[in-house]
């Protein structure tokens, strides 16, 4: 099933890093929402559709048993859409030429390629993995790396390899949302306010999407009513949602030879038992281009207690690999040691040539 969700009002996303009085008094938003921000909404979502099944589950202390349908969801991809468009996280190879002459919305695009160390010649690299004999290059002099978006149509061309010295627009973050900052007091136990001097002063930040910007899910496991409302996010704010059909992409088996190169670009986050290191089957690690690690953690309502934190790499990133054996893997999957059947490690993967062009 497949839902796009439209808030009515601010929403709060935010990373696991500790929020407390007197220590970290800032807490910064996140977007899109961590893949089990939006599981715990779905789950909340059915049990709202069935109450009784909730309240017998509950009387019985059977929540989150194996007699708990919602333990069967599973969340496939969580996309961002704007218009009539979906958008997808700009890929960590994918650089933009830096050119007073060009319009602010456009760029032109560089795919970084792959280049023996021992080749390396008068180039602009990124940081090398220590032990990988393969630089991430290019030749350009004045590049720059974005965060934030890619229309659909622009991020087919950069599977195909043929955005490459093109000229496109990039949705950056002000185009998604605007960010509103909120000044507080800490309320005690004792409903009473804290002062600045005891420390009792927070800022949080909350966004508005703009109007033309939703969240589009797509799951299985259970059915929910095809619309209606959902609670989203930190403080419970309410969003419409509705059952849509449309395809996110095409899926298509991918066959790759023993010796070629392919490479994935991660839609959502994943968590790794190695941090950002992770092994994919039958096939041999050459490079990545990694962004800055996401914190996960939570509050377990079962236990009363926050969850275990964890380092997660970020929507954006993008491996390389070597085929050791003729291999047969689906464009879309999901890669994570942690929390996959919530939605952490969504990948999309594509071919390359040993140059780095996709293809």
């Amino acid at each position: 099933m497949k839902i796009e969700i439209k808030p009515y009002d601010l929403l709060f996303f935010r990373d696991g890093k500790p929020f407390m009085k007197g220590e970290n008094y800032s807490a910064d938003i996140i977007f899109p929402p961590f893949p089990s921000t939006v599981y715990g909404t779905l789950r909340t979502s059915y049990f709202s559709d069935n109450i009784d099944v909730f309240r017998k589950l509950k009387s019985n202390e059977k929540l989150n048993s194996e007699d708990d349908p919602t333990t069967n969801l599973k969340i496939n991809k969580i996309i961002v859409k704007k218009d009539d468009s979906f958008l997808f996280p700009l890929p960590r190879d994918l650089v933009f030429v830096d050119n007073e002459n060009e319009q602010k919305k456009e760029k032109h695009a560089k795919i970084l390629k792959l280049i023996r160390k021992r080749e390396m010649l008068n180039t602009i690299s990124n940081d090398p993995m220590e032990k990988s004999e393969y630089f991430l290059y290019t030749d350009e002099k004045n590049i720059s790396n974005y965060k934030g978006y890619l229309k659909e149509k622009d991020f087919v061309e950069y599977l195909k390899g043929s955005i490459d010295n093109k000229k496109i627009k990039i949705l950056k973050m002000e185009n998604i949302y605007q960010e509103v900052s909120k000044i507080g007091n800490h309320i005690n136990e004792n409903r009473v306010v804290s002062d600045s001097s005891e420390g009792g002063l927070y800022r949080e930040s909350l966004l508005r999407l703009k109007k033309d910007v939703s969240l589009v899910v797509d799951f299985e496991g259970f059915k929910i009513s095809d619309k209606g409302y959902l609670k989203l996010g930190g403080e419970g704010r309410v969003s419409n949602y509705q059952k849509i059909e449309r395809e996110i992409l095409t899926d298509e088996e991918i066959k790759i030879k023993k010796g070629e190169y392919f490479k994935i670009v991660f839609l959502t986050p994943s968590i790794f038992n190695n941090g950002w290191k992770f092994s994919f089957d039958d096939a041999e690690f050459i490079q990545a281009s990694v962004g800055k690690a996401k914190y996960v953690g939570g509050f377990d309502i079962d236990k009363n207690r926050s969850k275990e934190m964890r380092k997660a790499v970020p929507i954006g990133s993008v491996y390389y690999f070597k085929a050791k054996k003729d291999m047969s893997i689906n464009r879309f999957g999901k890669i994570s040691n942690y929390l996959k059947k919530e939605g952490f490690g969504s990948f999309v993967l594509t071919k390359i040539n040993q140059g780095g062009s996709n293809v």
